[in-house]
């Protein structure tokens, strides 16, 4: 389990990886509850690491796994009529970029 806390386009999210290769997202409103935004499979097992960058209007998420690859995924946020969503698409995916543990 990995967490990460960002503040991107004035909202802060809590980003968690899981042992079972998730990425969730995780909305922190103004009066401390969370809201999960997003969760999406990125790994075949576990997510040992994660660092992220914010580039303009997109949060890139670098991660590496128990199934030794390493993966750079963006997070964008998308305004609707009805509220804010985020999308996350895996924009690389190194297989076998390591052979021990990140």
């Amino acid at each position: 389990l990995c967490t990460r806390l960002i503040q991107h386009l004035n909202t802060d999210y809590l980003v968690v990886t899981t042992t079972a290769g998730y990425l969730h997202i995780w909305k922190l409103e103004n009066d401390g509850h969370l809201e999960e935004v997003l969760e999406k499979q990125i790994h075949q097992s576990g997510v040992n690491c994660v660092d992220s960058r914010i580039d303009g209007d997109v949060t890139l998420l670098v991660t590496g796994g128990d199934d030794c690859s390493l993966v750079l995924t963006g997070v964008t946020q998308v305004h609707t009529s009805q509220h804010p969503t985020v999308k996350a698409h895996v924009l690389c995916r190194i297989e076998r970029a390591h052979s021990a543990q990140l």
